[in-house]
């Protein structure tokens, strides 16, 4: 059972760790180092890495996008969504991920539960 791990932005030292996690959980060429720098680069792109004893064990990428862009994903209560959340930026999670290893261990929902 992990005892521990921290949570923190993104850096570029990171970018190799994260790149070697996604090549494992969700196949080569999934991230690359010149997407992770987008997310480094721009205010719209955030992401944060998880480490265990100094490796990375999970990541999560979330792109900040205007209401009007997410309404037309939103394919049910167009209406509903559009009326609550014109006035604010949105996030949407466009990945997360966490090593099989760690896994069910609560590491995911604290990623998606960091607030921006």
């Amino acid at each position: 059972m992990l005892r521990s791990y921290n949570i923190n932005p993104l850096n570029n030292k990171d970018i190799d760790g994260v790149i070697t996690l996604s090549n494992l959980l969700l196949g080569k060429d999934y991230l690359t180092p010149s997407l992770l720098q987008e997310y480094l680069a721009n205010d719209n792109k955030i992401a944060f890495v998880v480490k265990a004893e100094n490796q990375i064990i999970g990541f999560l990428l979330i792109q900040i996008c205007d209401p009007k862009e997410v309404t037309s994903l939103a394919l049910t209560e167009k209406e509903w969504f559009s009326n609550l959340f014109t006035n604010y930026p949105l996030g949407v999670i466009k990945t997360i991920a966490i090593h099989p290893n760690y896994k069910q261990q609560g590491i995911g929902t604290a990623l998606s539960l960091i607030h921006i």
